[in-house]
């Protein structure tokens, strides 16, 4: 599957508005909020199980598994997870860090991690 950058971040910034600190809500809970009904539920599950992987969040350790679908209860956001999405936060920083990370090819969340990094230089 594809990794679709525009939906990580947006997962990202609804999961730092919506959580208190005590939350823990479903991938499938997450993507029927307003700010990810845009995106494939797919694209909402792929994208977490993409940032857990990298350290950006924190999910439960065993998904559910629904037919075909993979649930993850996402729990919170990692400190690593914190210091990207400032990095990320404004349009104009997301831009040209997605810049620099196209330029190595397919975005992922680890060029963009390099990116997000190397624009703070």
């Amino acid at each position: 599957m594809k990794f679709n950058h525009e939906c990580a971040r947006d997962l990202l910034l609804t999961i730092e508005e919506t959580f208190r600190p005590i939350d823990a809500k479903t991938t499938d809970y997450l993507h029927k909020l307003p700010q990810l009904e845009k995106y494939t539920y797919d694209d909402v599950s792929y994208s977490a199980i993409q940032l857990r992987d990298s350290g950006l969040i924190k999910t439960n350790p065993n998904p559910i598994n629904r037919g075909l679908d993979i649930i993850l209860t996402v729990r919170d956001i990692t400190p690593e997870g914190r210091a990207f999405l400032e990095s990320i936060r404004k349009d104009t920083a997301w831009k040209k860090i997605k810049g620099i990370a196209s330029k190595v090819g397919n975005i992922t969340v680890e060029s963009l991690i390099r990116a997000a990094a190397n624009s703070l230089f």
